[in-house]
């Protein structure tokens, strides 16, 4: 996810800060406050529309390795 240079990196951060801390955000605006300090300012219909994203690849990704591929 990462690795693309375009949008990636978001959502990296966007998986990380909503799902993956030890500090749970309590709304979306903390999540979009923690995200603007670690990485860079998203509007919340952008956090949105790439949490979908984010949440289908990672969804491709781990169906990918339960049928035995690596993706």
């Amino acid at each position: 996810m990462r690795n693309n240079k375009r949008i990636g990196e978001k959502l990296y951060w966007i998986v990380y800060t909503t799902y993956m801390t030890n500090r749970q955000p309590g709304d979306v605006d903390e999540i979009l406050s923690d995200i603007a300090i670690k990485h860079e300012y998203i509007p919340r219909r952008t956090y949105f529309r790439l949490r979908s994203r984010a949440i289908e690849i990672l969804d491709n990704h781990l169906a990918g390795i339960a049928e035995g591929n690596t993706v």
